[in-house]
């Protein structure tokens, strides 16, 4: 018993990007349903990606990603058929040659796959703080801003009811305030730090970034991206410092 998938060349290069994304911060990937949702090796972010458009409801674990994924692309510019076996549980990734591995166990993944109740959060439209897009060239400033400082967080700012993204170099010689005037949902004075990742990825179009409050002093930070037709949604959780901005990054 076999399942098989036909990729244009566009959706195996979509699917690859969407794997590139995680190559340095997760050891292994666990898809489940066409649908991947894991803690990053630190345990800073949450990914979430609906791969449906591309792979259909198919499971696709993938130990050690980083040593896979250099054969992966070498079918790019094909077009590519997955055939997953039932029986024998390999995976076969076939253009003008084809790559196969055994289904790992996924008991010993590090990156084992989320149901979205071991989320431990529920998002709620009347807890939301901000709702901002984020534009490209906004983008690009925030990632040279994260090469330059070598930085690890940018810190939003509140204040009468406006939001600033901020950073400061780990050596506190440079400062940039990297965007200001960003209308919030509800009042609030204080800050809280984000970790740069969510900004920094490979993506088609702007980021949608948003900021949920989930407790007294505890925040859940949401950008969501678009690659090709897959949404990807990078969660982590941020603590929301009332008053006066002081503190290190």
């Amino acid at each position: 018993m076999l399942r098989e998938i036909d990729l244009s060349v566009k959706d195996f290069s979509n699917f690859i990007r969407c794997l590139s994304l995680l190559v340095d911060l997760c050891t292994d990937v666990d898809i489940r349903g066409g649908a991947l949702r894991q803690r990053s090796n630190d345990k800073n972010e949450i990914f979430e990606m609906d791969l449906r458009p591309l792979i259909l409801d198919c499971d696709i674990p993938i130990e050690y990603l980083k040593l896979q994924l250099p054969v992966l692309k070498g079918l790019l510019n094909q077009r590519v058929k997955i055939t997953i076996t039932i029986t024998d549980d390999h995976m076969y990734f076939s253009g003008l040659s084809t790559f196969s591995f055994k289904k790992p166990p996924l008991q010993y993944l590090d990156n084992k796959f989320m149901t979205s109740k071991e989320l431990g959060f529920l998002l709620k439209e009347d807890n939301l703080i901000l709702d901002h897009i984020i534009k490209r060239s906004i983008s690009q400033m925030m990632k040279h801003t994260v090469e330059q400082f070598n930085i690890v967080s940018f810190r939003i700012v509140f204040e009468d009811g406006i939001a600033s993204i901020t950073a400061t170099s780990s050596a506190k010689k440079h400062f940039c305030e990297i965007e200001s005037g960003i209308p919030l949902k509800k009042p609030l004075k204080g800050f809280t730090d984000v970790v740069t990742e969510p900004f920094l990825i490979d993506r088609d179009g702007n980021i949608i970034f948003k900021l949920y409050s989930i407790g007294e002093d505890r925040l859940i930070g949401k950008a969501t991206v678009f690659v090709g037709k897959v949404a990807v949604d990078v969660y982590c959780r941020c603590q929301l410092v009332i008053g006066e901005e002081e503190g290190e990054y």
